[in-house]
């Protein structure tokens, strides 16, 4: 028993559109693909709230695409990038039109986000900074577990143990 939601057109929700641009556009040009989306998406008033230009990366699998009647091409690389915006549903529409229609635009993704989150940038944990453990370095210029503990005599250690023994 599903149930149709009608989608009222004048309701505005947050999006995030993810992409994939041909590696045959170079990386530099690859926000270049995005231009028409741009010019879309300012042309009905649409603040954009964050992106991330597009960034060579290579895939974790091939991916398929026939290009507009073309045989199919695979891509093992390509750039990705991100926009997310509030708009409403006819925007939304016209965008997947739009993108599905780009010949640089490989493979395209359009969810509705929930909330606002505030963006970190990606960082790679090869590249995160290490961090910085204090050591502490006896008189000796050695580090040793004297560093540690403080040093008992035999004699201290002998008082002591009578002492908890009661004897």
């Amino acid at each position: 028993m599903s149930e149709n939601k009608i989608i009222d057109p004048e309701i505005v929700r947050l999006y995030e559109i993810s992409y994939l641009v041909s590696p045959a556009l170079a990386e530099d040009k690859a926000p270049a693909a995005l231009l028409p989306l741009k010019d879309l998406l300012a042309g009905k008033n649409v603040v954009v709230s964050a992106e991330e230009s597009p960034k060579f990366r290579r895939l974790a699998y091939p991916i398929r695409v026939a290009a507009h009647g073309e045989k199919k091409q695979v891509f093992d690389s390509a750039s990705f990038g991100w926009i997310r915006f509030e708009s409403d549903a006819d925007t939304i529409f016209e965008a997947n039109k739009l993108l599905a229609s780009s010949a640089d635009i490989i493979r395209f993704l359009i969810v509705k986000a929930e909330k606002a989150v505030p963006v970190k940038p990606f960082q790679s944990y090869r590249t995160r900074p290490e961090r910085e453990v204090p050591i502490s370095v006896s008189e000796k210029g050695t580090i040793g577990e004297e560093d540690k503990k403080p040093h008992v005599s035999q004699e201290e250690l002998d008082r002591k143990i009578d002492e908890l023994v009661g004897a």
